[in-house]
């Protein structure tokens, strides 16, 4: 599987969190009927989507490392060291 790029992941982890949190407060305005759970459950789910692409992708692209957070752009990668873009 060909990675992704690094300032790639980020974006895309921030427009899942956006889309999350609208998600979340239309599912709150709208009530606890039906239509407002789905909503809610749907932000949910859009969430863990969010946390298992980041356990995969989120990796240097140098040594392949798994990175500890998003906001590790332009730092040092602590597995090989090499600067991240």
């Amino acid at each position: 599987m060909k990675p992704i790029p690094l300032s790639t992941v980020v974006k895309l982890t921030v427009i899942f969190n956006v889309i999350d949190i609208l998600l979340l407060i239309i599912g709150i305005c709208i009530g606890l009927n039906a239509v407002g759970v789905i909503f809610i459950m749907t932000a949910v789910i859009v969430s863990i989507g969010n946390i298992i692409f980041l356990a995969i992708f989120l990796r240097c692209p140098y040594c392949e490392g798994s990175l500890p957070s998003i906001w590790y752009r332009n730092h040092y990668c602590p597995h090989c060291g090499k600067y991240l873009t």
